[in-house]
């Protein structure tokens, strides 16, 4: 087993910019990139900015779709779900994902071996403990991208919409005061 800590700035809602490190606390990969639009990438490097591997938006809406990629290499890919927010699968890897969004808790299983759990254990760090060492740098990226849809308010978290000009209290009394 192998411990490694995912710290991200969450300051920025488009932005990921993270740094994983071991138990040591040295850094060991950075994590870069933006997140929302078709095109946009979140990135896992080492410390010399080599790209180890990649989340790609390929389609956006309601149901993004995404790519892994490991190196140059596409090895899984996958869709958000408003609707199955719990549960996340990573084909061509065949992994499960299931995610806690109350306590911000991950697992990742292939058929019956557990690949990873993450929890939390200070404000923007989040704790790894990974099982798999030939996919240490897929999955630490696969956890850090949920991570940040999660604290940002994206498809896994509960939908946001915004109405220009109006207060949240005068567009719930608009739309509750409606008889059918």
């Amino acid at each position: 087993m192998r411990q490694l800590f995912i710290q991200q700035n969450l300051n920025n809602p488009h932005l990921g910019i993270g740094r994983v490190l071991d138990v040591n606390n040295r850094v060991i990969y950075h994590i870069s990139g933006d997140m929302g639009r078709v095109g946009d990438e979140l990135i896992l490097t080492d410390l010399k900015q080599t790209p180890l591997a990649k989340i790609v938006q390929e389609a956006g809406g309601l149901v993004p779709k995404f790519r892994l990629q490991v190196g140059k290499a596409k090895v899984g890919s996958f869709g958000l779900s408003l609707q199955f927010r719990e549960l996340l699968f990573i084909s061509r890897l065949n992994w499960l994902i299931f995610v806690n969004t109350n306590t911000r808790s991950y697992s990742v299983v292939h058929v019956n071996k557990i690949l990873l759990k993450a929890q939390p254990i200070a404000s923007g760090i989040l704790k790894l403990d990974l099982f798999d060492d030939e996919n240490i740098e897929a999955l630490t990226l696969i956890i850090a991208f949920l991570e940040r849809r999660q604290q940002t308010g994206s498809p896994l978290a509960i939908p946001r919409f915004t109405f220009p000009n109006r207060s949240p209290q005068l567009v719930y009394e608009h739309f509750s005061s409606h008889e059918h």
